[in-house]
């Protein structure tokens, strides 16, 4: 299954307004205004791009094996090692470089070697992991206390989509999908449902349940049927209208409640645009372009700021915001295009020498 143009445009424009939302919300926190709607912006934006993982994933994996039935986990685990960590790790470096300028320009004191443990906690996803969360707080075993990588604040989001990935994929190829389930499978399968428990049932920051919202974008895939609808252009419109009311009346009616509606929008919107008819290639070329940095705007994004505001301190206006707005735009734009669109090149790379070791 394969989402068509315009589908796939719309999708580029929520991540888009989703990591602006982010952005913006996380400048003014850092900027100390006091404006809570927009503040708020930061977390709802996160809801959301739970939900686009969860559906995109599980469009993507419905394609794969609907193409190859003979996929597996390997092929799972290889799109999403190649989609997440060339850039996560090119922004877990960055962050060390520019906290270490901060930090020897303030002349604060911190200790490299703890720097280097969270830069290794950070490699393998296991900021703010369940397991060692318990550990210590309960038994205050202070080797567990894994965290994010110094100013680098919303990475937690991304160690828990990467458990949930792993999670859902062993599940499907390993358990869903075998013919024989054994018990080390089961072992696997535990350990790696920890997270997806612990975010089900504990809060994160936000309100508990952050897990359901990855899972809510899975059922919105498994409803989504190319082979009907074909053109429904009510179902489209009304989709936009209830898509869009989720999208910004969250300060209004909660985050609940605006989650349901964008989730209700999207599913009307997907369906009703099954038809190839809809095909708007300039909207497509420029979604495509704003989106394709979201994610390495989401990784650098805070770690930039801080270092501006660090290095060179202003008054907290209006003009330095808008201009350090643009400038984590512009370096985004520029990492993602080193980082994150040649993420696909590293993974072709790779194929080829697995075929080809010789």
């Amino acid at each position: 299954m394969r989402l068509n143009q315009f589908q796939s445009s719309v999708l580029h424009v929520i991540r888009f307004l989703c990591s602006q939302a982010v952005l913006i919300s996380h400048l003014i926190v850092l900027f100390g205004w006091h404006y809570r709607t927009l503040i708020s912006m930061a977390s709802y934006a996160v809801l959301l791009f739970f939900i686009l993982s969860g559906f995109l994933i599980t469009t993507s994996v419905k394609h794969k094996i609907k193409s190859d039935p003979q996929c597996g986990f390997s092929h799972f685990f290889r799109d999403r090692f190649f989609r997440i960590y060339p850039p996560f790790l090119a922004a877990l470096c960055l962050t060390f470089v520019l906290d270490i300028i901060s930090f020897e320009y303030t002349q604060q004191i911190y200790s490299i070697k703890q720097y280097f443990l969270n830069l290794g906690v950070c490699a393998l996803q296991l900021q703010e992991f369940p397991l060692a969360v318990f550990l210590n707080e309960h038994y205050m075993i202070e080797f567990f206390r894994f965290r994010y990588l110094g100013s680098n604040m919303p990475l937690w989001t991304i160690g828990i989509e990467w458990w949930i990935y792993m999670f859902f994929g062993f599940a499907l190829f390993y358990v869903i999908r075998s013919s024989r389930v054994r018990l080390w499978h089961w072992a696997v399968l535990a350990f790696l449902a920890l997270t997806p428990l612990y975010y089900l049932f504990v809060s994160a920051r936000m309100d508990n349940g952050l897990t359901l919202y990855w899972f809510l974008g899975l059922l919105i895939a498994l409803g989504f049927r190319e082979d009907i609808n074909p053109k429904n252009q009510t179902g489209t419109v009304l989709g936009s209208i209830v898509l869009i009311a989720g999208l910004i009346l969250f300060p209004k009616i909660g985050y609940t409640n605006s989650v349901l509606l964008f989730a209700l929008g999207l599913t009307m919107l997907l369906n009703g645009a099954n038809n190839n008819s809809y095909h708007l290639p300039r909207f497509h070329r420029i979604s495509s372009a704003i989106a394709g940095y979201s994610y390495s705007l989401y990784l650098i994004h805070y770690p930039v700021i801080v270092f501006i505001v660090t290095m060179f301190p202003r008054e907290y206006d209006g003009n330095y915001f808008f201009l350090i707005y643009l400038t984590v735009n512009i370096i985004a734009y520029g990492f993602g295009r080193l980082f994150e669109t040649n993420s696909s090149k590293l993974k072709q790379i790779y194929e080829n020498y697995r075929s080809n070791p010789n």
